[in-house]
Formats: C-alpha cells, structure tokens, sequence
C-alpha cells in the first residue's frame, strides 16, 4: 500500500490505568531517532470505567508532561482502551468480495459487541497471513468496535492538550511495531507472544510473522494484584505495600505451583465483554491505524474546553507500573509556546478506517515524559521491642529467660514472596490457558514471548513465566534498536523505565517505519 509521506515528527501517548507515557519520534532521512520521554501519574478521577471523564483535567497533566519533558511536536497518535469501551477480535468468514464482507461485518457488529449500533464505530481489516493457502475458503478478519463516547472523549483531552489527533490505535499493535517490527530478522520470522504487564490488567497478543492474529481478552491480574495480595498479607497500606514490593519482591525460583490444566480455555461467546487491546491496527501489511480523523475533527460534536490550560506537573509519586518522577532529569526546560511549533502538513483521512485504503492517515497522539525518581523507605511494620534491662539481660545470658528472637532482615523478603507466590502462580495459568487455546485453534505454538510492562521488571519473573509456560520468556527493549537523543536522560535510567514504553514508542514510529 502507498502511504503518504512520512512525517518528521511524531508524539506517542500511551494513557494507562495508572500512568501516562509520552515518546517523541523525529525522523531524519533513513533514521528515527527518539528525542523525548516522558512518564507521570494519571490525575485521579479522570477516567471511570474505561472512559474519560474530565478531559480538561487530562488534558492539563498531558500538557504539563509535555512541557516539562521538552516536547514541542504536536502531531499525536494514541491509543484507546478497555473492556468497557472497545472490543477487537479476529473473526473468520467465508471468502467473498469486499463489499460482501462490508455488508456480512455489519451483521456481526450486531453478534459481536454489547451496544448499539448508532453508539459505536466499527472498522475491519482482512488479515493477510503468511503461511495462508491461496485455495482457502475462509479467511479471518480482525474487527475493532469502539464506543463513540469513548472516542469523543479522548479526543476532547488531546485537544484540550493542545494536540492535533492524528490517529488512534489500539495497543497490541504499536507494542508489536516496536518490538517485532523493529526487531531482529529472527523475531519478525517467528510466532511471537507480547505480554503486557500493566497496573490493573495483562495483555497477551500473539503474531505470527509480524501479523497480530490472536488479541486474547485482557487478563485482570497485574501490578495492582501483587500490591492489594502484600497490602492484604502484611497488614501494610496500599503505598506501603507498593514500596515493599519494589525493594523486596522477588520471584523464587522453586517447584511449580500451577496446577495441571484440563485443556484450551474455551473461546469467549459472542456479545460477551471482550477485554482485548487498545485501537490501532497496523496487523498486516498495508494496514496503518485504526480509526483516522482529518485534523481538527471530532466523531462527533465538538470539544467545549474553554479554560486556560496548563497546571504544573504532578510531583513524584510510585504508581503500580513503574516509578512516576517530578522530572528535573528529564525536564529540557523548554515550555511549549503558545500554537506549538511549525510543522509539515498531514492531510486528513477517513473519520473511521484501518488504513486499507491508500492515503489512509490516522488520527491520535498524546505525549509523556517521565521523571526522575525519589527514594521511598518502604514501612514494613515490625514492631520494635524496647531495650532490655542489665536484669533481664543477664537473665537471658544464664538461661533463666528466653533470650528475644531476631527478626533476620532476610525473613521480609520470605514473607513478601510468600505473599505474591499465589498472584504469580494465577497469572502464569491465565497465560497458559490463552496460549493452550491458541495452540489448539491453529495448531501452532509460541517461539518466544516478549515480557513488557512496569511488573516485567520484577526478578526472576522471566525465568519462572518461561519454565511455567515451556517458552523462552524475555524482557523486552523496545529501544534497543532505535537512536536515542534525550540528553537529559541518562541510558541507566532509560534502560530501567524502557520496558513501560513499548507502546508509547510503537504510536511515534507509527507513520515512520515501513
């Protein structure tokens, strides 16, 4: 497919459960270079149920993290996200002409999503998988459906940003542009599995060949269970048990506890609540985005923001991802001026479209940097005991009392892989069903699989997710093989946060790697 020209700039706005991550491309002749960063918490009460529900507020704190990582581009793709406002599935049909399958995918818009046709946007894209048999009679179509208020709204804070809404994605698929697409020849020629470890859910999508053919619903274990699992077990607060889980969980290494699984998780019925990826569909060749929007437009009404903009950025606080920073590292400390900087021109697209037809442009973008870290003392409540007397020490020494037990600095990080063994052990079964139930649909299994997200960085965890599910299991650099220009930054503190950033960098990149 011919696309438009490349542009010279780009934002990714990855907006999570818990954080918001922001990445700058620009691309110089053969080369995309990744010139800013940029990470903070999501302002509380702002998205309710998949939704955003003060774009204003949003729209501040994406502004504020912009500004303070030195982000001037205003050009944005993002992604949208959630059970409640967006289904994406891999459905498969019979062969047929496209303006059959326009009509067919209209009929399972109504079989396929919980709401109404008139509240939604639906698009689709056939798949073109490499191993396909040229005489097959059925071919699979991937279906994104999201909410039209949820659109609206996410449109709303970018524009309240001050940002212009190139296209929205859906999340499997900039993670697997930055990690497959990017990747080396070996990865882009096998069956891969990215597993997205947010804060309240786990994304699993598997591609074949740098194809995504299986967005498995979202698995509700994540970050935020091994802190609510300490939070529970130690008696600790949910700050105190984010703590304790940075500075002491570990993943021990021992027998498995995962129970021996009957057999495939069964597919979700039709008209059930999907919680598979974000929007963005760049899943084949030819394919771009998911939903486009000419510039300044809204699916529908148009965003009433009057307010001035502009808050200062939220000060450093631990969210259940990764750590959240006031950012004097990053901080380039160059505001963004008043109607942004000059930028080439991007002609609009389709309001709604996956990019299948030539010219398609996407639609959204938000950006983020992240900050530089604090150090939290976790509060691990192990009651002191008082000092004892000449009398009862020399009653301990002869025998008369029991001497006090010491608590060895060791047992705390016993006690915390105690706690989260049980978390560990559900979410490795999750993942072994969704794989077990791929591997039963289309007989293949897995070569490898990409571990991603802030829990990612929990010790050991590769290890013991590769021994639980019979695949080697890696963390994933999605900068490995990009240019770096952040200067501001430095590459340990780049190599520590980088796996939260798959995402936010699949979104830049978008519109500048073939």
């Amino acid at each position: 497919m011919a696309r438009k020209s490349m542009p010279s700039a780009m934002v990714g706005l990855d907006i999570g459960t818990d954080s918001i991550k922001v990445v700058e491309a620009k691309r110089v002749k053969d080369t995309v270079s990744i010139t800013g960063l940029g990470l903070a918490r999501l302002p509380e009460g702002v998205i309710e149920n998949d939704v955003v529900v003060d774009p204003k507020a949003l729209g501040n704190a994406i502004k504020a993290l912009l500004a303070e990582a030195g982000i001037k581009t205003k050009q944005v793709t993002s992604a949208i996200a959630g059970q409640s406002c967006l289904v994406v599935r891999v459905i498969e049909v019979p062969k047929m002409s496209p303006s059959e399958l326009a009509e067919t995918m209209k009929w399972e818009l109504e079989r396929q999503v919980p709401w109404p046709p008139d509240e939604v946007i639906m698009d689709y894209q056939v798949l073109e998988k490499p191993d396909e048999a040229p005489d097959a009679k059925n071919m699979e179509v991937l279906l994104a459906v999201a909410r039209l208020e949820a659109i609206n709204s996410h449109v709303q804070a970018l524009t309240a940003a001050g940002l212009r809404p190139v296209a929205i994605d859906i999340q499997p698929l900039a993670a697997g542009r930055a990690l497959i697409d990017l990747g080396s020849d070996e990865v882009k020629d096998q069956i891969v599995a990215i597993v997205d470890i947010g804060a309240t859910d786990t994304e699993l999508a598997i591609f074949e060949k740098g194809v995504l053919t299986y967005p498995n619903p979202q698995v509700p274990i994540a970050g935020l269970s091994f802190t609510q699992e300490l939070a529970e077990v130690l008696g600790q607060t949910l700050e105190q048990a984010e703590c304790i889980k940075r500075e002491y969980a570990v993943v021990k290494l021992e027998p498995s506890g995962i129970p021996e699984l009957p057999g495939a998780a069964p597919e979700p019925e039709p008209g059930t609540v999907d919680r598979t990826a974000a929007f963005d569909t760049a899943f084949a060749p030819g394919v771009v985005s998911a939903f486009e929007l000419e510039e300044g437009e809204q699916v529908s009404g148009e965003p009433s923001i009057a307010e001035p903009i502009g808050i200062p950025a939220p000060e450093f606080q631990e969210t259940t991802e990764g750590p959240v920073f006031d950012s004097p590292d990053l901080a380039i400390g160059i505001p963004v001026p008043p109607g942004g900087v000059e930028e080439e021109e991007v002609q609009p697209g389709p309001a709604f479209d996956l990019g299948d037809e030539e010219g398609a442009v996407p639609a959204f973008d938000l950006t983020e940097e992240a900050e530089p870290e604090e150090t939290i003392t976790p509060v691990f409540d192990l009651e002191e005991e008082p000092e004892p007397t000449q009398q009862e020490q020399a009653a301990g020494v002869s025998g008369e009392t029991p001497a006090q037990e010491v608590v060895e600095p060791e047992s705390i990080e016993d006690r915390v892989s105690a706690a989260i063994s049980g978390v560990l052990v559900d979410l490795a079964t999750e993942l072994r069903r969704s794989i077990e139930y791929y591997s039963t649909r289309y007989g293949k299994m897995p070569e490898r699989v990409l571990l991603c997200g802030g829990t990612a960085k929990m010790p050991h965890l590769d290890e013991y997710l590769s021994r639980e599910l019979g695949i080697p299991v890696e963390v994933a650099d999605p900068l490995k093989n990009l240019e770096v220009a952040v200067s501001s930054v430095s590459p340990q503190y780049l190599r520590e946060i980088s796996v939260m950033f798959p995402v936010a960098i699949g979104l830049a990149i978008r519109d500048m790697i073939g």
